[in-house]
């Protein structure tokens, strides 16, 4: 596994590729995940590694599954998880871990960045 000077390295390079605001996006991601991670007593640096790294595949652009396939590529995630066939599957699964996080944390898995919803939410897609 990368760590976080590795992890920066390659997300730093991945946006001279293609600058945008997603770069910055994805660290915002970065210390979402790792606030989260640290609530629920979990790796909170391979967290942050995690959420830095969640759209590498954006070096490539921005064409609809496009960026999750670059990813793969790069970094063999998204195929190793699943794209497209079970997707009803995996996205019930995705609302059961983040259930799970929030019943741990107490709260909704956003309250302790507004500053990651914001940005996530205000930023232009593509």
């Amino acid at each position: 596994m990368l760590n976080r000077e590795q992890a920066s390295a390659l997300l730093e390079w991945a946006g001279a590729q293609n600058p945008g605001p997603w770069t910055q996006h994805s660290l915002h991601v970065a210390r979402a995940a790792e606030a989260i991670a640290s609530r629920c007593g979990m790796d909170a640096g391979r967290a942050w590694v995690l959420g830095a790294l969640h759209d590498i595949g954006r070096w490539e652009g921005v064409r609809a599954l496009h960026h999750a396939i670059a990813g793969y590529r790069l970094i063999d995630v998204a195929l190793r998880h699943g794209v497209l066939a079970n997707a009803p599957e995996k996205w019930r699964a995705v609302f059961a871990i983040r259930d799970q996080f929030e019943r741990r944390m107490g709260t909704s898995i956003y309250a302790p960045f507004d500053e990651a919803v914001s940005n996530t939410f205000a930023a232009p897609i593509g």
